[in-house]
């Protein structure tokens, strides 16, 4: 038999995950946008643990991915050496 679902409220879901540093307007807005699941219980909106879990790990593989162009960073350009007309001058 299955265990059953643990629901908790999304001032739960903001304690237990991330390490609390989202705000709880943050995880309404990714409710709001469709990237949470959720279920509403009369005026109170529910999260299950196994869809917070999927989405803060989904979190994690978005940003350890490289860019979407496909290809490494680009390389640092070195800065160009400053021109001594009408720049700065220092006197010692």
């Amino acid at each position: 038999m299955n265990a059953p679902t643990e629901h908790i409220r999304v001032s739960e879901a903001k304690k237990r995950f991330l390490s609390g540093t989202m705000s709880l307007r943050w995880w309404y807005r990714q409710i709001e946008d469709g990237r949470l699941p959720h279920l509403r219980a009369g005026a109170a909106v529910v999260l299950r643990v196994a869809d917070v879990e999927a989405f803060v790990a989904e979190l994690y593989r978005e940003k350890a991915t490289p860019e979407e162009s496909g290809g490494p960073p680009p390389a640092p350009v070195a800065a160009s050496k400053p021109s001594r007309e009408g720049g700065l001058r220092f006197f010692g």
